[in-house]
């Protein structure tokens, strides 16, 4: 058994925003519980105002500077933070607190929300190298995607997100259905991956990392993030892509032919539309197609709970103690 690290030199990026705006309700115990246990003793706080502030912060880290690097927020911060991270090549351990509405990377990982579980997890110092995406230059850790729906976040309505949380995402999509299913046409898009190409019509494409995408808990079910691998779910038709928003919240079932399901190290989307295509990365918007979309293996060592089994506990490249 590893020597666990004490007294850490700890990094803490929040966005005060997230949340429902209660985010420090729980950061607040996190931290003291760590200082009084003696696992932190130093802590630096930054508080987010505008959008890409958590990823210049991110970026001015040097290796060496802090033990342990903790992101507190949704998706779009976490991504913020991990773009940095990448651009300022800080090898810092980063520690995930999810605070946003569907929190899908989060809860990918199996990462603790309760605020005394959290602070275990940190003493404990577990870590787990784990792939990310690259999307036209912008890292990703959870999903690419495009297409009818892929906006569905931008659009939802804050209040919606407060009161009842991810399924304010399937509201929202309800709202758009008339729309989407009239004013959108099957993409035809040609997908050039590991040396193959797939020209076909689709409604909506995901690029993922992790299994989670909009709530839809187990939607990439073949997807791990340490594989070296991404997986892509394609859906042919509009009416498959609302099929998969309604059905996300019972089975994810579709009819035989419907969807295109691949797993690929690197890809490149072009769609012929003469409207531009939006790209949506971790949940906010980046750009637009045609994409170069390519896995970075082994990328990011992210904090994790404790393995919980013996099998997991004697992979030493991808679980080990932070010394």
């Amino acid at each position: 058994m590893w020597q666990m690290k004490k007294q850490l030199r700890m990094k803490v990026i929040v966005n005060p925003k997230a949340g429902r705006k209660l985010i420090q309700q729980n950061l607040e115990p996190i931290i003291g519980r760590l200082i009084v246990s003696g696992t932190v003793r130093e802590v630096d706080v930054f508080h987010t105002t505008a959008r890409e502030d958590a990823m210049r912060e991110a970026a001015r880290l040097k290796s060496g500077e802090y033990d342990l690097l903790l992101a507190a927020g949704g998706d779009g911060t976490i991504n913020e933070v991990i773009n940095g991270l990448m651009q300022g090549g800080a090898d810092i351990p980063l520690a995930v607190l999810a605070a946003g509405t569907v929190n899908d990377f989060s809860y990918a990982m199996g990462l603790p929300t309760k605020p005394d579980e959290y602070a275990d997890m940190i003493a404990e110092c577990y870590t787990r190298r784990i792939d990310l995406g690259l999307a036209n230059g912008r890292y990703f850790a959870n999903v690419a995607a495009f297409g009818v729906f892929s906006d569905v976040p931008l659009r939802t309505r804050q209040a919606d997100k407060n009161s009842i949380g991810r399924y304010a995402y399937y509201l929202q999509a309800l709202r758009d259905l008339p729309f989407e299913l009239y004013a959108s046409r099957k993409m035809l898009v040609e997908v050039e991956f590991d040396g193959q190409k797939l020209v076909d019509g689709f409604g909506l494409c995901m690029v993922g990392n992790t299994t989670s995408v909009g709530g839809m808990r187990t939607i990439l079910g073949d997807a791990k993030p340490d594989d070296g691998l991404l997986d892509v779910l394609l859906f042919r038709h509009p009416y498959a892509a609302a099929q998969g928003v309604v059905q996300g919240l019972k089975s994810l079932e579709f009819p035989p032919g419907a969807t295109e399901y691949l797993q690929a190290r690197s890809l490149r989307f072009n769609v012929i539309s003469d409207e531009p295509r939006l790209l949506d990365l971790d949940g906010e918007e980046h750009g637009t197609l045609p994409a170069d979309i390519s896995v970075v293996p082994q990328a990011l060592t992210l904090l994790v709970p404790r393995p919980q089994s013996p099998e997991e506990a004697e992979m030493p490249l991808l679980i080990t103690h932070l010394q």
